[in-house]
């Protein structure tokens, strides 16, 4: 479930018998305004006796969490969007994680306000790595992602600092979703986590359900391919997902490319 706060209050009494919240339009022109009412009231004294019907307006916001922390590393939420739905894809389960209640966003983040996230965090106590991960697949805002990376890079130089280190966790599909992304401009990054999860094609489309359809298995590798040459590329596999066959071949697929391997815990 999604967080909200409330942004606004707004008490309007009516003194209109039978006033109802049918008889009402939205207020302002607030978007997401919710109203708690009617509720009847009665004031009385020696002298007179009068209803009112109360309503109350709250405009209702969903909150945005942009950055969260988890251990030791500090994660970047930018995007709900992502082309797979996972069989064990953790966003099915619960709504946050780390120290985060909520990673659902109402809208996606501008680059602007993914900067002024990590100036908020500076400078990164307690934290080893930087790492593009929410509800979300980060890439499929490509160009957010190169431009972010650069900043944070800036971010250290200008204060005379080795730059943590920042990882990309992917399923690897950005040559579909953004036609034409250029694997160099990954030079920024050290890492690039890309989700395997499967041995073939055919149990790609089976357990990561992208809505490439069929192409998605060899685009993933192609990019894989690419990535190489410009930064660290690991393959990862969720623990207790396929059986010890096909977690062989996915090893061997690596070793062929020689990019790393890891086998991740299921959480």
């Amino acid at each position: 479930m999604a967080s909200y706060h409330i942004v606004q209050t707004l008490l309007v009494t009516f003194v209109i018998p039978n006033c109802n919240a049918s008889h009402l339009e939205c207020y302002n022109g607030w978007d997401n305004v919710y109203s708690f009412g009617p509720h009847t009231m009665i004031y009385t004294n020696q002298y007179v006796e009068v209803s009112f019907t109360v309503f109350i307006f709250c405009r209702m916001e969903l909150i945005m969490t942009i950055s969260y922390r988890l251990a030791s590393k500090l994660y970047l939420n930018i995007t709900n969007t992502c082309p797979c739905a996972c069989v064990f894809c953790l966003r099915e389960t619960q709504s946050g994680v780390g120290d985060a209640a909520s990673l659902w966003l109402e809208r996606e983040p501008e680059p602007e306000e993914i900067k002024a996230a990590l100036n908020a965090c500076y400078p990164f106590d307690g934290m080893d790595e930087i790492v593009f991960c929410g509800y979300g697949e980060p890439m499929a805002r490509a160009d957010v992602v190169v431009e972010i990376c650069q900043y944070v890079k800036d971010i250290f130089a200008k204060n005379g600092r080795a730059a943590l280190p920042i990882r990309i966790n992917t399923n690897g599909l950005v040559y579909l979703m953004c036609p034409g992304f250029d694997a160099s401009t990954l030079a920024a990054v050290d890492t690039v986590s890309i989700s395997l999860n499967a041995d073939d094609p055919a149990e790609y489309l089976r357990v990561a359900r992208p809505r490439f359809g069929e192409q998605s298995f060899d685009a993933l590798l192609d990019f894989a391919r690419d990535a190489r040459e410009y930064t660290d590329v690991v393959f990862s596999v969720v623990e207790g997902t396929m059986s010890d066959q096909r977690l062989e071949n996915c090893m061997r697929i690596a070793q062929e490319l020689g990019v790393s391997f890891r086998l991740r815990p299921r959480e």
